[in-house]
């Protein structure tokens, strides 16, 4: 991969756990079944004006006398945490239902139940583009996550921004490919 200077363009797509998928073959999604991007069901978050990926973990320190002193001789890393935080400018259902903490709208009407909801588990599908394809994505990801707002869901006379972050959780399915030729 030729390094670039940026990624211009940030794709967004969501795969709720629990949902029925029809590609690569009828299953249901989960940490363990992951949809392929040509199911019609992932929902797009439109929009997305930025995205932000950030590693946390813990590390323990091991020293080793040398030999009169304790020198840092290796280190453990005992926890590992990805978040991922992305801005969209458009709202969907889903930021309803994560602003108000309930279960997905009924489709016939709309109506959901503020509190009636829980954790919003899925795969997250991000498709990164740089400034020299517009075609061929950079960089593509696929994360089983958990889901929520990272700020409030402000409504006011400016455009609604819904800032969405994903915890990226344990899943052998889990895969990022970065495209050499893009």
């Amino acid at each position: 991969m030729t390094p670039k200077p940026r990624i211009i363009g940030n794709h967004v797509y969501f795969f709720r756990d629990g949902a029925a998928f029809t590609a690569p073959a009828a299953g249901v999604a989960s940490r363990t079944a992951k949809p392929a991007m040509n199911d019609g069901s992932w929902l797009e978050f439109g929009k997305v004006d930025k995205l932000s990926v950030a590693h946390d973990k813990d590390e323990k320190e091991i020293y080793a006398p040398s030999p009169s002193r304790l020198e840092l001789d290796d280190v453990l890393v005992n926890k590992r945490k990805t978040t991922i935080k992305f801005d969209t400018q458009e709202l969907s259902e889903l930021c309803f239902e994560l602003a108000f903490g309930s279960k997905p709208a009924n489709p016939a009407d709309g109506q959901y139940n503020p509190g009636s909801g829980d954790a919003v588990k899925g795969w997250l599908h991000i498709e990164q583009f740089g400034p020299d394809s517009d075609v061929v994505p950079v960089n593509v990801v696929d994360l089983y996550s958990y889901l929520s707002l990272s700020s409030d869901l402000t409504f006011d006379d400016n455009v609604v921004k819904t800032s969405m972050q994903a915890l990226r959780l344990r899943s052998t399915l889990n895969t990022g490919a970065l495209i050499t030729n893009p």
